[in-house]
């Protein structure tokens, strides 16, 4: 049994040779969370200001900002065909906590295990979330999100967007989308790595908090 099959959800944050104080939003180190993400804006900074790629590149910017005023640690992986003028853009953050990369193995899923393993190298990040930048909402949360890995409650802690948070989905999304977290929690409730009371987690929903463990990350899809 390996260590997420062990430790998966809720594992006892107490010692039974001294009391651990819980570390709260207040009192957490902004500098133990690394924050990962991938950025593809082929057409950033072209035509029509309310197009796709330059709201979402707009969302990511303010997500970013927010971020580093925050202190938080963050790797962002620039796929090779994101445009000239993003690029440019992400060149005016000037702090040693901000680590930019371009891509080096093709595909959104190497983007992402590219910018999560860089995160789990940086001295002190003791978390390794995973999210999309577009998801401002997301910035508010990484606090709430991260306490129960650093509290030594979970090794994985997931977002759940609920049904408010996909009203707005296309039909077909939303039925695949809960298609596919349907699947995914059967898989892990068989494994035992999920109680089978436990309620569904939201796999698809692009954001993870995980404890910053090689044998954890590993093992986490």
């Amino acid at each position: 049994m390996n260590k997420l099959e062990k430790n998966f959800g809720i594992e006892s944050g107490k010692s039974e040779n001294k009391r651990v104080e819980k570390l709260t939003e207040e009192s957490l180190d902004p500098k133990t969370i690394g924050l990962a993400t991938t950025t593809l804006y082929p057409k950033y900074g072209e035509g029509d200001p309310n197009s796709v790629d330059n709201v979402r590149g707009r969302l990511g910017l303010g997500f970013l900002k927010k971020a580093l005023e925050d202190g938080y640690r963050v790797v962002m992986v620039v796929d090779g065909q994101s445009s000239d003028a993003w690029k440019k853009e992400l060149q005016n953050f000037t702090t040693q906590r901000l680590i930019l990369e371009e891509q080096i193995e093709p595909g959104l899923s190497a983007g992402r295990q590219q910018a999560m393993e860089s995160a789990s190298k940086i001295s002190g990040v003791k978390v390794v979330a995973e999210t999309e930048f577009e998801k401002v909402d997301i910035e508010k949360q990484v606090k709430k999100l991260a306490l129960p890995v650093l509290n030594g409650e979970a090794v994985v802690v997931i977002a759940n967007r609920g049904e408010q948070g996909m009203e707005n989905y296309p039909t077909a999304q939303k039925k695949e989308e809960q298609k596919s977290n349907d699947r995914a929690n059967a898989i892990v409730k068989k494994r035992g790595l999920l109680p089978e009371n436990a309620p569904p987690l939201d796999w698809w929903n692009g954001t993870r908090f995980i404890k910053n463990d090689p044998e954890i990350l590993i093992c986490t899809p």
